[in-house]
């Protein structure tokens, strides 16, 4: 759902939106997603979680960074670790 809401070309994320959903998807994707083909075809890479955006919405079942899970599903997923977007 998170994948689908931040490619949907036809929606207009607010920005705390959109960082929640990035936080969410790379959270699942470092921590709960083992396969890799699960992911086939994904462009994972959506920036680094602006986490000044969220006001203190928390993404995370813990007390991670936000850097480090970007990092992490990024590493976990090389093959997914890549971006269709112009940051």
């Amino acid at each position: 759902m998170c994948y689908v809401a931040l490619t949907s070309p036809e929606k207009t994320l607010q920005p705390q939106t959109r960082e929640y959903l990035k936080g969410r998807l790379y959270w699942n994707a470092a921590y709960w997603i083992d396969d890799s083909s699960m992911l086939e075809g994904w462009h994972l890479d959506f920036g680094p979680i602006d986490t000044s955006a969220l006001g203190g919405l928390g993404f995370a079942k813990d007390a991670t960074g936000a850097d480090e899970i970007y990092r992490a599903a990024l590493a976990r997923h090389p093959r997914s670790a890549t971006s269709i977007y112009a940051w």
